[in-house]
C-alpha cells in the first residue's frame, strides 16, 4: 500500500496556494509578475532574522492580499481577481502563518508600532475572512499605545458591517484611492467607479 500520499507535509505559507509561485515575496515585477529574488536563500535568512531578540528599531507589519474585484489598467501588483475557494484557501494559510511568526522571539522583543494592509484590495474579503485576520492581530501580537492598524480598500467594498469590524478591532486608518471616485478618471484607469455620485462641500 502506498502511504506517500499521508506523509506529504502540509502547506503553512500564503504564496503556497499560488499555482506559480517561485519566491516569497508579495509585491510584483513588470506587468505584474512575480519578482525574482528569493527562494531557500530568502527562507533561510527570514528564520535567521526571526530568531533575533534585538529591538533596535520600531516594529511594523505588513499584509498583502492579493485580490482584487476586477484589474485596473496602471497597477503593476502581483494580484489575482476574487475566486471564493481561492480566497478561503489563502486565508486559512495567512492564518497559520500569523500565528506562527507571534511565536519567534524577534516578534515578540518589541510592540508593534503598525501594521498596514495592501493589496490587491484588502476589502475584497468577507467580514468573517478579515475578522478571523484581525482577531489574530490582537490577539496573538504586542502593539505599542500609539499604534495604528491601515487597511487598503475602494468605495465599493465597504459597507456598515466591514466598517464597524474595523473599529470594533482598532483599525484606525483607511486609505482609499480617490481617483476613481470620478467616472471619467474610472474609465481612463480601467477602474470601477462606485455606484453613487460624490458630492463635494
Amino acid at each position: 500500500m502506498n502511504n506517500s500520499t499521508s506523509s506529504t507535509k502540509r502547506p503553512t505559507r500564503v504564496y503556497d496556494c499560488f499555482s506559480d509561485h517561485d519566491i516569497g515575496t508579495v509585491h510584483g515585477g513588470g506587468g505584474g509578475s512575480r519578482t525574482k529574488t528569493g527562494g531557500p536563500h530568502l527562507d533561510a535568512v527570514y528564520k535567521e532574522i526571526m530568531q533575533k531578540k534585538e529591538a533596535l528599531f520600531d516594529r511594523f507589519g505588513y499584509i498583502h492580499i492579493p485580490y482584487c474585484s476586477m484589474r485596473c489598467k496602471y497597477c503593476g501588483f502581483y494580484k489575482y481577481s476574487i475566486s471564493s475557494a481561492h480566497i478561503d484557501r489563502f486565508v486559512e494559510l495567512l492564518c497559520v502563518q500569523l500565528k506562527n511568526t507571534a511565536g519567534f522571539p524577534y516578534t515578540k522583543t518589541a510592540p508593534f508600532k503598525g501594521f498596514y494592509f495592501g493589496g490587491g484590495t484588502p476589502t475584497a474579503l468577507d467580514v468573517s475572512q478579515l475578522k478571523r485576520i484581525l482577531t489574530i492581530l490582537n490577539r496573538d501580537y504586542a502593539f505599542a499605545d500609539d499604534r495604528e492598524i491601515t487597511i487598503e480598500s475602494t468605495v465599493r467594498e465597504l459597507n456598515d458591517q466591514k466598517i464597524s469590524l474595523f473599529k470594533e478591532h482598532g483599525v484606525e486608518r483607511l486609505s482609499i484611492g480617490v481617483r476613481l471616485l470620478m467616472m471619467k478618471s474610472a474609465a481612463i484607469w480601467g477602474g470601477r467607479p462606485p455606484d453613487w455620485k460624490l458630492n463635494l462641500f
